[in-house]
């Protein structure tokens, strides 16, 4: 811009100042900076106070400027004596949903945000997110712990129950299985010689009594009606040896063996009728 007189003030432009000397000269017309603004109402400027600095959530990218912009959604601009030139990213975990902010808010418990972001996502279940470290992504939950969406912290599941990563629900044993510590991830099939003595959810499985046995996966409560005949513990718990038959080694998890010739009449027979008589 030329130096203009006094008499020329009015014709410095908006966005724009002059200064005078001692002597009354006028200076060329000055710019106002970066992140400040002349309103386009006003000309004759004649110092850089009569340049206003953009107020909080709103910037002006270029000297001369006659407006401030408003900052996109996402993003902020503090409010400072200088006024912002450019907005600013929010910061991961953070968030500012519409234009015009000159600050960001942190993302609720359960929720995550990369940087820039309008808005916050829940995070999925199966993981979590605690608010005290706002993040860009929410965390996996440990082996053997589930969470439904928007969640700030993981359940261990309880013995008697594992994981299910479909559902992300701690599911209770199926009967004949158990798990016996908490954070499972899988039920296990009680053992043959064993049986689970609740319908579900047992934590540990019972051993058959003397005289009796079991077949891998036993339990004591009918689910689905009669037991097979060829699996019989299974719904019934552990099976009586019938007469004449007992496990001769004493080992429950082995069927009754056929022992009526090896039996001495007189030793008679337990409350289940199973003979336990000396070998000759």
């Amino acid at each position: 811009f030329p130096t203009r007189r006094s008499s020329d003030l009015t014709n410095c432009a908006a966005g724009t100042y002059a200064t005078t000397t001692a002597n009354s000269a006028i200076s060329a017309c000055i710019n106002c900076a970066a992140g400040r603004f002349a309103d386009p109402g006003t000309t004759g400027n004649t110092a850089d106070s009569d340049c206003v600095q953009c107020a909080g959530g709103q910037f002006s990218p270029t000297a001369g400027s006659t407006s401030c912009s408003q900052c996109d959604a996402g993003t902020f601009a503090a409010a400072t004596a200088e006024g912002a030139s450019s907005c600013d990213n929010c910061a991961e975990g953070r968030f500012s949903g519409q234009q015009g902010q000159s600050d960001c808010t942190d993302c609720n418990n359960g929720q995550s945000a990369a940087e820039g972001s309008a808005s916050c996502t829940d995070c999925e279940a199966g993981t979590y997110q605690a608010g005290a470290s706002p993040s860009s992504s929410c965390t996996n939950c440990a082996s053997g712990a589930v969470s439904i969406a928007a969640q700030q912290s993981c359940t261990a599941c309880a013995a008697g129950e594992y994981a299910n990563t479909n559902t992300w629900t701690c599911d209770a044993c199926s009967a004949g299985r158990f798990a016996n510590v908490a954070s499972a991830t899988e039920c296990r099939s009680c053992a043959a010689g064993f049986f689970s003595a609740s319908e579900t959810g047992s934590s540990s499985c019972t051993a058959c009594a003397s005289g009796s046995y079991a077949g891998t996966g036993a339990f004591e409560f009918a689910t689905t009606g009669t037991a097979p005949t060829d699996r019989p513990w299974e719904g019934g718990g552990c099976v009586v040896c019938p007469a004449g038959h007992h496990d001769v080694d004493a080992n429950p998890a082995t069927p009754c063996d056929h022992d009526t010739e090896t039996c001495v009449a007189t030793d008679g027979t337990d409350e289940n009728n199973a003979c336990y008589g000396r070998q000759q």
